[in-house]
């Protein structure tokens, strides 16, 4: 996906319940997103 289309996504209002992304999971999504490459993401919510 590149940039240009992720602009044009909506997303769904993070809730406290939502289901958390795993380290592997966002791995996943980070390989999707070469736009992104050497930005840190991390699961950890402070």
């Amino acid at each position: 996906m590149t940039m240009s289309e992720l602009e044009k996504e909506r997303c769904e209002a993070c809730r406290a319940d939502a289901p958390r992304v795993t380290d592997d999971e966002l791995a996943e999504f980070m390989q999707q997103l070469p736009d992104w490459a050497g930005r840190t993401l991390t699961t950890s919510h402070s």
